[in-house]
């Protein structure tokens, strides 16, 4: 029968030990890039394009197609584009967004 002690000193004595792990993600194709949009889009119960053909290919140049990135790239157009209420982000919205989120 085993037996343990209540004492903290019975423990062995651990040294910190860091574990690293890689991963390599692979970006969307610019056709997958274009439907993850209109997916995401559409599950935000919006039926209308948000992003004009510009600000699509300038997004897909910006991120190379990394989800996290087109994700964070895209928030912040969306929230400059609401101030100035234009019918879609463009190019122009694209890049000062690009600029503010640091891609």
């Amino acid at each position: 029968m085993a037996r343990f002690s209540s004492s903290a000193s019975s423990f062995p004595q651990v040294s910190p030990v860091l574990l690293v792990f890689g991963a390599h993600v692979e970006g969307l194709t610019r056709d997958e890039l274009d439907a993850y949009l209109a997916q995401q889009i559409k599950a935000a119960g919006v039926s209308q394009p948000l992003f004009d053909e510009t600000a699509r290919q300038g997004m897909y140049q910006a991120t190379k197609g990394l989800p996290r990135k087109v994700n964070k790239l895209a928030m912040t157009a969306l929230r400059l584009a609401a101030a100035s209420k234009p019918q879609t982000v463009n190019e122009a919205i694209l890049l000062d967004a690009t600029a503010e989120a640091l891609l």
